[in-house]
């Protein structure tokens, strides 16, 4: 991954959680409520959502739409 697209992934707000049902771990980004991804560590969920993210805004920038920006980073009045 580019590192100018790394450094933007790497500020989305994540969560990793254990799924009973799948067991596995599930791996979440606040920013992307659509997205998610397994793993049979945490290391590995997070590592695969980062991945998934990287490539939904490659696919973004590609077709011209807008990224979702990081929660920490938005304006609220």
């Amino acid at each position: 991954m580019p590192l100018p697209l790394r450094s933007l992934v790497e500020r989305y707000s994540y969560n990793v959680v254990w799924e009973e049902y799948d067991k596995e771990f599930v791996a979440r980004a606040i920013e992307w409520p659509s997205l998610a991804a397994h793993g049979e560590t945490m290391e590995i969920a997070l590592t695969e959502i980062r991945n998934v993210i990287g490539s939904c805004i490659s696919d973004m920038v590609v077709n011209c739409e807008s990224i979702p920006e990081p929660i920490t980073e938005r304006k609220y009045n």
